[in-house]
């Protein structure tokens, strides 16, 4: 950054309404009379106080090249800024819920959560093997993670550059689609933050990571009927460091066989999400009162299977179950 220098401080051209313009110089101070009435000098817009070399350095730029104010906060911008791969790695913590997509490529996500008291987060990355054009449908959130208002978000690259001309928007119904046209193979991506107005390529700031491992262990994520159970007889939790809880309570239909004297029954229970690796599962059940064997056998990261045993034959009954798994969502 360079001072500005001038032959003549203070020296204007009058203009009068009629006459002929002159030159003049205008004083502020002059022989000790202070013609301005200065009440506080206040800091002196210079390289001194604006930019000054010693911090040029520190920043990472050559005071020689005379860098400008607006360099200094495109550095200190750049140094605030999280490489997008690393993003990669803490987007399915921060929102780790998930929209399925059909038609995209491998590797195309939306993303949604509510990692911290209401501010609700959406995560966009797509790609198709054939060009986009017009309105693109990606998916849509369920009721409790839209926007107030529709959002119209600045679409990125992967490298984080703005793709010109094209959108990612969000209605208030859920949908999400990309506008514009797009060309085959392209990545678009895009962030939402119902808290900040402030976009970028990836949407997380090291102030979010920062928030994500003070709470690491914390719930992140829950069924949205907690703490009762849902529809289908679960109710789960999702913890930031990739763990997962789930119970679950129901009747569940078995038909008995026998094997050498003893009446079993097998029966498979749906997980409610796919899990990444199953830790342990445990269950107990009972009938007209009497507890019944209930044991965990072959069971997958997708579904728990179940075998009863029963002293005499039980035909086929809705066995009241209750279950509880431990595991990694992520």
């Amino acid at each position: 950054m360079k001072d500005r220098q001038v032959t003549h401080e203070g020296r204007r051209l009058i203009v009068p309404d009629s006459g002929t313009p002159f030159p003049a110089t205008i004083y502020r101070e002059k022989d000790g009379v202070d013609y301005e009435g200065v009440i506080e000098e206040g800091t002196p817009y210079d390289v001194e106080s604006v930019l000054p070399d010693t911090l040029a350095e520190k920043l990472g730029l050559v005071p020689e090249d005379d860098p400008a104010p607006a360099d200094a906060l495109q550095a200190i911008a750049q140094a605030l800024m999280v490489p997008l791969d690393i993003q990669e790695l803490y987007k399915p913590l921060i929102a780790p819920l998930s929209v399925s997509l059909t038609g995209f490529v491998e590797g195309s996500y939306l993303y949604y959560g509510i990692p911290w008291d209401s501010e609700l987060r959406i995560f966009v990355r797509v790609s198709k093997t054939t060009a986009m054009s017009g309105t693109t449908a990606i998916g849509t959130l369920p009721s409790g993670y839209r926007p107030a208002e529709t959002q119209e978000l600045n679409a990125y690259d992967e490298d984080g550059n703005i793709i010109a001309d094209v959108i990612v928007a969000i209605g208030t119904d859920g949908a999400v689609s990309v506008i514009g046209n797009v060309e085959a193979n392209v990545i678009v991506m895009a962030a939402y933050n119902s808290s900040s107005n402030s976009q970028s390529g990836g949407g997380l700031t090291y102030r979010d990571i920062d928030r994500l491992i003070a709470r690491n262990g914390a719930v992140i994520a829950q069924n949205t009927s907690w703490p009762d159970f849902d529809s289908n007889g679960w109710k789960w939790e999702k913890k930031s460091d990739g763990t997962c809880k789930l119970w679950y309570k129901g009747n569940v239909s078995a038909t008995s066989a026998s094997s050498n004297g003893a009446y079993y029954a097998t029966s498979n229970v749906p997980l409610p999400f796919a899990l990444t690796a199953l830790h342990g599962a445990w269950a107990s059940s009972c009938y007209a009162g009497i507890l019944t064997d209930a044991d965990i056998y072959n069971s997958t990261t997708s579904s728990i299977a179940i075998k009863y045993f029963r002293m005499a034959s039980f035909g086929t009954q809705s066995m009241p179950t209750t279950i509880y798994v431990e595991g990694r969502w992520k």
